[in-house]
């Protein structure tokens, strides 16, 4: 499976007000598709009402021009040597 990072482009415009997240979003998912499909119902104020602010609601996840979709690699996800390691209770404590 493979990771996915979803980011409006612009979060101030009037397209975001369909849903109720408007910031970054990790989503791990098989493809692109897949993954706008799971930030359209986990941020579920678009599914739930019926927006005024727009004639036709669409979510602004499922949308390329309102929506950055990149895979990230793996590897970015994980703690690398840059990272200070947590100290730890010696275990006779």
């Amino acid at each position: 499976m493979k990771i996915w990072k979803l980011s409006p482009l612009d979060p101030d415009s009037p397209d975001w007000c369909n849903s109720d997240y408007q910031g970054d979003a990790t989503i791990r998912a098989k493809d692109e598709q897949e993954a706008r499909h799971i930030a359209v119902l986990a941020f579920s104020g678009f599914s739930e009402q019926v927006s005024s602010c727009q004639k036709t609601p669409r979510s602004p996840w499922d949308n390329p021009a309102t929506t950055k979709c990149i895979e990230l690699d793996r590897k970015s996800t994980r703690l690398n040597s840059s990272h200070i390691p947590l100290s730890r209770m010696p275990s006779s404590a």
